[in-house]
C-alpha cells in the first residue's frame, strides 16, 4: 500500500472520520460506514484530505460527492464472530506473540 495514497474522509453531517484510498486522481475508495450519513444531494456530501506524513503540513480539506451507493446496501450479517473466533498476534506493549483467545 502506498501510504502517499491514504486520505482521510470527514463527513460531516454524520460527524464521522475515516480513511479512504485514492485509487484515481478523482476516485476514492472507502468503507460505506465512512459515508453513509452524508446526503448525496449535496455536492459537498463529504469532505477529503490526503493524510499528512509525518513533519507534513496538513493538506486542506476539498469538497467530495459520495457516487456509491445511491441506497444504503443490504447490511444483514451472516454470521456473528465471537470471542471464540478470535486470535491476538501483539500488542502494544509486549510485541508480537501467538497468544490464544478463549480457547483458540
Amino acid at each position: 500500500m502506498n501510504v502517499q495514497r491514504v486520505m482521510e474522509v470527514w463527513d460531516p453531517v454524520g460527524q464521522i472520520a475515516g480513511t479512504g484510498y485514492l485509487i484515481t486522481d478523482r476516485l476514492v475508495l472507502t468503507a460505506y460506514h465512512n459515508v453513509q450519513g452524508a446526503g448525496s444531494t449535496s455536492p459537498r456530501a463529504v469532505e477529503l484530505r490526503r493524510l499528512a506524513l509525518y513533519g507534513e503540513k496538513q493538506a486542506g480539506w476539498v469538497a467530495a460527492e459520495v457516487l456509491w451507493p445511491k441506497q444504503p446496501p443490504d447490511m444483514q450479517p451472516v454470521n456473528a464472530v465471537t470471542g471464540d473466533d478470535a486470535r491476538v498476534f501483539g500488542d502494544s506493549t509486549n510485541g508480537p506473540s501467538d497468544r490464544v483467545v478463549n480457547g483458540v
